[in-house]
């Protein structure tokens, strides 16, 4: 038997406004996959968590 098993994913959509240059979307986007910004992310994620109590022992992955 798994040790966890998955009861809830949430995607996440980030859209750029039409018509800006290429190069800011470009831009945007390697921010988005920095590891910076993932570690700012995986660490927005376990602070919501931490504020529920029931939410203590579950595992969260944030992926790209």
């Amino acid at each position: 038997m798994p040790k966890f098993v998955t009861i809830e994913e949430y995607h996440v959509t980030i859209r750029v406004p039409a018509g800006r240059p290429d190069e800011a979307a470009d831009t945007m986007q390697s921010l988005l996959g920095s590891r910076p910004f993932m570690a700012r992310l995986r660490a927005a994620v376990a602070a919501v968590l931490a504020d529920h109590a029931l939410l203590a022992a579950v595992r969260v992955t944030v992926t790209r």
